[in-house]
């Protein structure tokens, strides 16, 4: 009696093949070589001989994929930074890569501020101001030699991405974190700014502080640091000529808008009402605010400046003569020995007496003084400040003494 169980095979490795009958007799069947079928699991086997033997029973069966899959590969910090920073900052020997215009202006906004710092910079250790305080960042609590190096980096390192788009990646690295650390101190400034003029201790102040503008273009700068270095083009350069040029005039007519609305009057050991002999109509207002400011009963020195061809008779005994606005701070040291001053001048010179008087060691607190002029006066008084601030930073007589010596 042949029963089912001894019809089917006694062990695992028993195989049988399947039935290749061509469906038409006339035509001649292709022998295609096909996977043996396993009897156990009616699945094909495509083991070679030498691993034909069956799994044991029990066992999980898996398929060549599954055992072939390799090990998860792991990679360390460093390599992942890299992959990261690759798609960034690419490489500096791609002579395909144009840089796109935008890149240009940050790199003309960077000159400027490169320029500015290294001058900065020079003019603190020509001087030999013993500060951390710059008139366009304040770099407290560091050093003031400290300040001195940082100032002078950094103007270095914007000044090097300017001419030399294509850094190294290390190097564009370091000049993007100086610019954001720049921009850091800037918004800091401009949120103590804010804080003065809510409690009270700034009268009166501009919109919005320099060193909001100022905390602006780093971060544009830091901006073109931060792109893919690629090659430039002439379009590039002009748009850079251009943002650089632009970059020069806008700080000058920022620091005169900005300075001129700053009304920080407080305590005090003396006021000064600072005139300007050119301008009579002036004159009188700049008189009459000192007196609004000190009261009736209190005095105040008046400083005159400017061509002298007779004495004035308002003038009274109080009055020192100086011959520019230059040679006030000078001349009131000579005069008075204060250590702070309150000015109260014309608000179009404010920026520029402030820098006087903070390059001689004098803190000095302003009220500014504003007339109705015709826009054709305004004009003309706008860039006649713009160019004296610009002899302020770049000093050029002091520059070529200090390279004589």
């Amino acid at each position: 009696m042949n029963s089912r169980s001894q019809r089917e095979p006694q062990s695992h490795s028993e195989t049988q093949r399947p039935r290749l009958a061509p469906p038409f007799t006339h035509q001649k069947p292709r022998r295609r070589p096909v996977g043996r079928v396993h009897v156990g699991t009616g699945g094909p086997h495509f083991g070679t001989s030498s691993h034909d033997a069956p799994a044991p029973r029990g066992s999980t069966l898996q398929s060549a994929s599954t055992r072939s899959q390799a090990a998860p590969q792991y990679r360390t910090v460093r390599e992942a930074l890299a992959e990261y920073e690759r798609p960034r900052f690419g490489s500096s020997t791609d002579e395909d890569a144009v840089a796109p215009a935008w890149v240009g202006v940050s790199r003309g906004i960077s000159l400027a501020l490169g320029l500015l710092a290294i001058l900065t910079a020079f003019e603190f250790t020509l001087f030999g101001r013993d500060a951390s305080s710059f008139w366009w960042i304040d770099l407290a609590p560091l050093p003031p030699d400290a300040a001195r190096i940082a100032m002078g980096a950094l103007g270095g390192l914007l000044t090097l991405f300017a001419f030399y788009p294509r850094l190294p990646g290390t190097v564009r690295f370091a000049a993007s974190l100086a610019a954001a650390i720049a921009a850091g101190f800037c918004i800091r400034d401009s949120i103590l700014f804010y804080e003065a003029l809510r409690t009270g201790r700034f009268a009166a102040g501009p919109a919005v502080p320099l060193d909001t503008y100022f905390a602006v273009l780093l971060l544009v700068a830091m901006a073109g640091l931060r792109s893919k270095p690629a090659r430039g083009s002439f379009g590039n350069t002009i748009l850079a000529a251009i943002a650089f040029s632009a970059t020069a005039v806008a700080i000058p007519l920022t620091h005169i808008s900005t300075a001129g609305r700053i009304d920080d009057r407080g305590p005090v050991e003396q006021v000064v009402a600072l005139i300007d002999r050119d301008n009579v109509e002036m004159s009188e207002l700049v008189r009459e605010k000192a007196r609004e400011v000190t009261g009736e009963a209190a005095s105040f020195r008046v400083v005159e400046y400017g061509v002298f061809e007779q004495t004035d008779p308002a003038s009274s005994g109080d009055s020192v003569i100086a011959d520019s606005l230059d040679r006030v701070p000078a001349t009131i040291r000579e005069t008075w020995a204060s250590a702070s001053l309150l000015v109260v001048a014309d608000a179009a010179t404010l920026a520029r007496a402030r820098l006087l008087f903070e390059r001689d060691g004098v803190r000095v607190s302003t009220v500014p003084v504003r007339a109705e002029l015709s826009r054709e006066d305004q004009l003309l008084g706008v860039r006649d400040e713009v160019l004296e601030l610009a002899k302020i930073y770049v000093p050029l007589p002091a520059i070529k003494k200090a390279l004589k010596r």
